[in-house]
């Protein structure tokens, strides 16, 4: 499990961002966050017109994943790849966390972002420590 944390995007059903983190690295200069926002959601959307619940979409070095709870989900995008199983793990806990946060969010209550981010960031964290030990091993 090597990979290196690109972005991490909570959304409204229908593709609203509701919250929206991109970890500094070496390809910020190739990522426009605006871009890249619609891109995900064109697929995401896409995919569920299609009947199909998307999970993940590998690319020559990234990896985009996807979990979805039916009002909101997840989006995270990594350069590599992790395993899909753990990411579904720390969703399930990080949407449990956030539930009254997003529940807000969805009935047009713009949240605050530190509220938010007191749960994302020892989530982001999570995969980062996860990955570091990988790598030592």
């Amino acid at each position: 499990m090597n990979f290196l944390i690109i972005h991490f995007s909570i959304v409204k059903k229908g593709g609203l961002e509701i919250y929206s983190s991109d970890i500094q690295t070496p390809f910020d200069p190739l990522i426009n966050p605006e871009m890249l926002s619609g891109f995900l959601t064109a697929i995401q959307l896409y995919s569920e017109n299609m009947g199909t619940i998307l999970k993940q979409i590998q690319f020559n070095d990234f990896t985009l994943y996807f979990k979805s709870y039916g009002d909101f989900s997840f989006r995270l995008m990594v350069l590599g790849k992790l395993d899909i199983d753990i990411f579904e793990i720390y969703c399930n806990q990080l949407s449990k966390d956030l539930f009254m946060i997003i529940s807000e969010s969805i009935e047009g209550n713009p949240p605050k972002k530190g509220n938010i981010e007191r749960f994302v960031n020892p989530f982001l964290s999570s995969f980062l420590l996860k990955s570091l030990k990988k790598q030592k091993c």
